[in-house]
């Protein structure tokens, strides 16, 4: 009786997930949707024409068989940005020349977004990619919760956050020095040389990346990857390190 009516009440539940432009992050928050779906959540994924087309074909299939699932498509403004890359997705290849009218583009996309959110639809919750925090200002006027969503695996995102806590890589006089990472149940090093450029000095992707986990500590929940293991030792450091996180994101925003 108690999964009937957990289910009853997922029916009336409706979540709008917004992915990032990169495929690395639209294909598992598209496979969240899905589960979401699975539970009679009724999902509805906004999106790109060009982006919609690498998932398009299964959503319609789970549709037609009846789960509540579908997409809302958006036009990328490229003519406006005068983008002339047949492509809508942003990764790690993208030209740096058109990175920047890729970022325009998704400024523009934003208020459609937000038109979108903020008219007649009725959401009680939003599921956005890290790189939109925006949305949690969107939530907010709307009184609802935004939940974000991040590609990246737990232990990457703990050690950014005890990197910015503790600032142990500042501590070592060269480059190729070790330090040990702190805060995790156990030991790890690793040199300076091994960061990205915007942690080892300040810089303008660093102070983005600030934004981005600053929007996020004001959003309502994280939703972020946990490899599974069988190994037990594994899964109790995995476990371990789930609580490691959850102190580091919080303690650093004070």
């Amino acid at each position: 009786m108690a999964i009937q009516s957990h289910e009853a009440e997922a029916n009336n539940l409706k979540v709008i997930f917004i992915p990032f432009s990169a495929t690395s992050h639209i294909i598992p928050l598209v496979e969240m949707s899905w589960l979401f779906a699975m539970h009679g959540v009724d999902s509805t994924i906004v999106t790109t024409a060009g982006n919609a087309g690498i998932f398009q074909k299964s959503i319609d299939h789970d549709f037609n068989r009846g789960r509540p699932i579908k997409t809302h498509v958006l036009e990328f403004p490229a003519k406006q940005v005068n983008l002339s890359v047949v492509t809508e997705t942003f990764n790690t290849d993208t030209p740096l020349t058109e990175a920047a009218k890729f970022q325009e583009g998704f400024v523009m996309l934003q208020s459609l977004i937000e038109n979108y959110l903020l008219g007649e639809l009725e959401v009680d919750c939003i599921v956005s990619d890290l790189c939109h925090p925006w949305t949690v200002e969107v939530a907010s006027k709307l009184g609802i919760p935004r939940i974000v969503f991040s590609p990246a695996s737990i232990f990457s995102r703990c050690a950014e956050l005890l990197f910015e806590k503790h600032r142990a890589h500042n501590e070592v006089e060269s480059d190729y020095d070790k330090f040990t990472i702190v805060g995790f149940p156990h030991k790890f090093e690793m040199s300076r040389s091994q960061l990205p450029d915007w942690m080892k000095k300040p810089s303008m992707y660093g102070m983005i990346i600030k934004a981005l986990n600053d929007s996020a500590r004001k959003s309502y929940h994280y939703n972020i990857f946990i490899l599974r293991q069988r190994q037990k030792s594994v899964a109790k450091c995995e476990k371990t390190v789930a609580v490691v996180y959850q102190n580091a994101f919080l303690s650093v925003a004070n």
